[in-house]
């Protein structure tokens, strides 16, 4: 089995819509592991790592990906995508156990900093960006997470129908990564 590490909730809904837009059925919530937080990820001694190490030991897990958001480094210098792949790559030589994994950092495209939320937004058009941004700048929100889901809700309710193009050229890479390993 395919484990897929990824931050929280949200992270996982985003992956599954992406797996119903390319018809990808073979997985299960089995297949998730919610991590709860970014900084989980880098400590060794998380609960998930043990459960992992017990299941990739009894040959229940094939392989580990780690899916996880670049952020930003201005507010946290270990981020952004290189630093991410870095440091993820640092605790797996640290763990006490070996198995084959594969990393990809959701980031905005040709900026290797954001998050999945800024990923979907890329693809949609300047015109209704401007909008949620004069929006968000209108009523005062300044908190990442506040950002994020409010952008994400606002272009859900200005799109029921097709809130995301995953046709769009910004969804490749990762498209790739999912259908890759679990095709």
């Amino acid at each position: 089995m395919v484990v897929i590490l990824h931050e929280g909730k949200d992270d996982k809904k985003y992956i599954k819509r992406l797996f119903e837009h390319l018809d990808i059925k073979n997985y299960s919530d089995e297949n998730f592991h919610k991590m709860n937080d970014k900084p989980n990820f880098f400590k060794k001694d998380y609960t998930t790592y043990r459960i992992l190490k017990q299941k990739i030991e009894n040959d229940e897990v094939t392989k580990v990906l780690f899916l996880l958001d670049a952020d930003y480094i201005k507010n946290d210098c270990t981020y952004g995508k290189t630093n991410t792949i870095k440091n993820i790559k640092k605790l797996i030589s640290e763990l006490d156990f070996e198995f084959n994994y594969e990393i990809f950092i959701v980031c905005e495209p040709n900026k290797d900093e954001g998050y999945f939320e800024t990923l979907f937004l890329s693809s949609v058009s300047d015109d209704l960006k401007n909008c949620y941004q004069s929006f968000m700048k209108c009523t005062g929100f300044t908190g990442k997470e506040q950002t994020k889901t409010i952008m994400m809700k606002l272009h859900e309710l200005a799109s029921p129908q097709t809130p995301y193009s995953f046709e769009h050229e910004n969804f490749k890479d990762i498209k790739e990564f999912l259908t890759n390993n679990f095709k």
